[in-house]
C-alpha cells in the first residue's frame, strides 16, 4: 500500500502479535496491489476469468456494491482514469524542469468509459473478470480494508484496546472511546473525533497528492470523478467520515469529496468533518 501502518496500544504490543500484522499487511499488499506480478488485481487487469482469494473476491463484491449506491461518484474500475492523471509522475515532472502535458478529451472519453462497474464480471463462487480494457485499482478503499481487519486480528489475540492507522488517513478502533485529530491539509488538528469499539474513520483530501500550480486552467490531484474524468472539482478539499465498515468509510469520504451524499450510502455514517 506504499505507506506507514501505526497501531496504538496502552500496552506493548507482543512481538509474536508484531510478526502476524506484518505478516498480514504482507498478505493483503500481495492480492491488492495492482503493481504486484501475480497479485489477485494484477491477474484481474491482465484480463480473462481469474480465481481470487475468498477476501479479494469479498471485496470486489462490496466494492461493486458501494459503486452503486454511490450514484457514480465512486468505482473500483477507476483504474484507467488513475493511469491518465499520474499525480506523481507529474511531480516528478515538474522537479525535472519539464511541464506536465493533460490528457486529451478523447483519452480521458476513453478511460471513463473502461470506469463502468458493470465491465467487472462475477462467474460465481470466485471467480471474476474485467472486460473492455477495464483496471481494478483499490487505492481509493484498500487501506480502510486492511484497517479493519488489522483492528480485528487483535482482537482474536485478546486485544481489549488498539487504534490502527493507516496511512494516517484510515482508522478503526478496538475498544475506546479513542480520541482521533484530523487535520485539513496542514500540520495542525482542526478537529478532534471520538471513535468507539468497532469504529472505523476515513478521511479523503486533494491536498496529498496535488500540483501546486493550475495546468491549462486544471486544478490536478488524485481525487478523479468518474462522472467527469477529472480531478474532483466540487470545492470540498477534505471530507472525513465515521461508521462501522472501513470499506463503506472510505467510499463515504471519496464520495462526499466529489460532491455527492446518496442516502442509501450514507445511512448510518457520521460526517465529522468538512474543509472547503
Amino acid at each position: 500500500m506504499g505507506t506507514v501502518a501505526t497501531i496504538t496500544t496502552p500496552v506493548p504490543l507482543p512481538q509474536r502479535l508484531k510478526e502476524r500484522i506484518g505478516s498480514e499487511l504482507a498478505t493483503l499488499e500481495g492480492r491488492l496491489s495492482k503493481f504486484l506480478p501475480g497479485s489477485d488485481v494484477w491477474q484481474l487487469n491482465q484480463g480473462g476469468w481469474v480465481y481470487v482469494h475468498p477476501s479479494t473476491g469479498a471485496l470486489l463484491l462490496a466494492a461493486r456494491q458501494f459503486a452503486s449506491l454511490s450514484e457514480g461518484a465512486f468505482t473500483p474500475l477507476i483504474g484507467a482514469l488513475a493511469d491518465l492523471w499520474d499525480v506523481k509522475a507529474y511531480l516528478a515532472s515538474v522537479a525535472a524542469g519539464v511541464d506536465p502535458v493533460l490528457p486529451e478529451p478523447e483519452q480521458i472519453a476513453s478511460a471513463r468509459a473502461a470506469c463502468n462497474p458493470n465491465l467487472l464480471e462475477h462467474g460465481g463462487g470466485l471467480n471474476f473478470r474485467l472486460r473492455s480494457g477495464a483496471k481494478i485499482d483499490f487505492g481509493g478503499i484498500g487501506k480502510g480494508f486492511a484497517a479493519d481487519r488489522i483492528r480485528d486480528l487483535c482482537q482474536r489475540w485478546g486485544l481489549e484496546q488498539a487504534l490502527v492507522d493507516i496511512g494516517t488517513s484510515s482508522v478503526a478502533a478496538l475498544g475506546g472511546p479513542w480520541r482521533v485529530g484530523v487535520r485539513a491539509g496542514t500540520d495542525t488538528i482542526s478537529e478532534v473525533v471520538e471513535l468507539g469499539d468497532g469504529q472505523s474513520l476515513s478521511t479523503s483530501g486533494d491536498y496529498l497528492q496535488r500540483l501546486p500550480e493550475l495546468v491549462s486552467g486544471q486544478v490536478v490531484h488524485h481525487i478523479i470523478d468518474p462522472a467527469t474524468g477529472r480531478p474532483a472539482s466540487s470545492g470540498i478539499r477534505q471530507v472525513s467520515v465515521v461508521c462501522a465498515d472501513g470499506v463503506r468509510a472510505e467510499v463515504c469520504s471519496t464520495t462526499a469529496l466529489v460532491g455527492k451524499r446518496p442516502r442509501a450510502l450514507f445511512e448510518g455514517v457520521r460526517v465529522v468533518s468538512v474543509s472547503r
